[in-house]
């Protein structure tokens, strides 16, 4: 089994970012992190693509005609052959002395007949 793990770039995604950009902008730096791991995943074609973010992923960006990036993320590996869910995480949960939400996604090839997730 062949699994990717990909934690591409949130700068353009951050609230402290005062020049954020729209999470579909190649040109950012989210944006452009985003692409390469599409891109890699058309190539490879993994069985699995563990992803991890910042909690402004699962948000929806007013700024931004309202994008909702995890929901985008999503729709790619879905039309891409995927099926996967999403969890936001924060570190003090897990005993942590910082406060860090964080949002991790799995994904799992579309395999004929397979209905169940792992």
């Amino acid at each position: 089994m062949d699994v990717v793990i990909d934690g591409y770039p949130c700068k353009s995604l951050s609230k402290q970012n005062s020049q954020a950009r729209s999470f579909l902008d190649e040109s950012s730096k989210s944006g452009e992190g985003f692409k390469a791991l599409k891109d890699y995943v058309d190539y490879a074609s993994p069985s699995v693509i563990i992803c991890e973010n910042v909690g402004v992923m699962a948000h929806s960006r007013r700024g931004f005609g309202g994008e909702k990036p995890i929901e985008i993320q999503q729709h790619q590996f879905n039309i891409r052959g995927y099926f996967g869910f999403y969890q936001t995480v924060n570190s003090k949960q897990f005993g942590l002395r910082q406060c860090r939400t964080r949002v991790y996604s799995i994904y799992v090839k579309k395999i004929e007949g397979n209905t169940k997730f792992l």
